[in-house]
């Protein structure tokens, strides 16, 4: 009975032994990315619109907080 264990803890000992000797696995090539759609270029339009226009935003933004601290004093 004892050589028994013995052998089977020896087996899934070599099993394993064989799993991790096994190659590694080949890397995925890298795939290029693929043209945008029509349908996702109408997507994106609004919001590339607006990222093209923060800056200008953020310079009328500013321009009006002068304007309200130029008044209140």
């Amino acid at each position: 009975m004892p050589a028994l264990r013995i052998a089977i803890a020896l087996s899934c000992l070599g099993c394993l032994a064989l799993a991790a000797c096994s190659p590694p696995s080949t890397p995925q090539p890298e795939t290029p990315p693929q043209p945008q759609t029509a349908a996702a270029r109408a997507l994106h339009a609004p919001l590339d619109r607006a990222k093209a226009v923060e800056g200008q935003v953020q310079q009328a933004k500013a321009a009006q907080d002068r304007q309200i601290e130029a008044d209140t004093q």
